[in-house]
C-alpha cells in the first residue's frame, strides 16, 4: 500500500494530509510494537540512482530470507524511503507507485510481502514553503 496514492487520499482524515500527501501518526491509546523497517533504496532493492522505471527493480539479496525470518515471528514489515526525486520532477509519483508494485509482485512471487511503504517525496531546495509541516 503507497500512502501517497491519491487512491487512498480519499480514506484519510484531513488532518493527516499535507500538500495532497499524507502524514501519519499513531491515534492516542494505541499500542506500538516491534517491527522490522526498512529502507528501500540499497536496502529492500539494489541501489539505482533515482529507481523509476519498474523493469530496473532488483531485489538486493538476502532481503527475502530477513522478511521471511520476520515474518515467521509474527511481526510486520514496512517500508520507508526517500524519494525527493518526486518534487525534484525527476520521476512522478505514478513512476514511484509502478516501481511499488513491481516490488510488491517480486516479494509475492518468492511468497512474502511487506504491510506498508511510506515514501517521503519532499527536498528542501524544491518543496514550495518547506518546513515544520513537512516533518511528519
Amino acid at each position: 500500500m503507497v500512502l501517497s496514492s491519491a487512491s487512498v487520499l480519499g480514506e484519510i482524515p484531513p488532518e493527516l494530509i499535507v500538500r495532497g500527501r499524507v502524514a501519519l501518526s499513531w491515534p492516542s491509546g494505541t499500542k506500538a510494537g516491534p517491527a522490522l523497517i526498512l529502507d528501500r533504496d540499497g536496502v529492500l532493492v539494489e541501489e539505482k540512482h533515482h529507481l523509476s522505471r519498474p523493469e530496473d527493480v532488483r531485489l538486493s539479496p538476502g532481503a527475502v530470507d530477513v522478511i521471511r525470518a520476520v515474518r515467521g515471528l509474527g511481526l510486520p514489515v514496512c517500508v520507508v524511503t526517500n524519494q525527493s526525486g518526486i518534487d525534484r520532477k525527476l520521476f512522478t509519483l505514478t513512476d514511484f507507485e509502478a516501481v511499488s508494485r513491481r516490488i510488491d509482485e517480486e516479494l509475492a512471487e518468492n511468497g512474502v510481502s511487506i504491510d506498508v511503504t511510506i515514501a517521503c517525496p519532499f527536498h528542501p531546495e524544491f518543496t514550495p514553503d518547506y518546513g515544520e509541516a513537512h516533518a511528519y
